[in-house]
């Protein structure tokens, strides 16, 4: 496990569409805050840009991102990972 500045995942490329409803990430955001990143986000590095995409996690890196984090705790997966997560991307 690594940590992984949130400036170096493409979020654009990560999920275009976002299906959490606003409550769940509230949730989420909370836990955060209170207990800290217990499961790390699943990052695929994509070499058009040099940035990673994330597989699994995106709600952890929108939580991070309103709480002002600049790194969460990350794994690497491969590229079957992402076509097996069904991104909608």
């Amino acid at each position: 496990m690594i940590k992984i500045r949130l400036s170096d995942i493409d979020f654009e490329l990560s999920c275009k569409t976002y299906p959490k409803k606003v409550e769940e990430n509230k949730l989420l955001t909370k836990s955060l805050r209170e207990e800290g990143q217990l499961s790390p986000i699943i990052l695929y590095h994509y070499d058009h840009n040099g940035k990673y995409i994330i597989i699994a996690g995106i709600s952890r890196y929108i939580s991070a991102k309103i709480l002002g984090w600049k790194e969460l705790d990350a794994v690497f997966g491969s590229e079957s990972d992402t076509i097996k997560m069904d991104l909608k991307c």
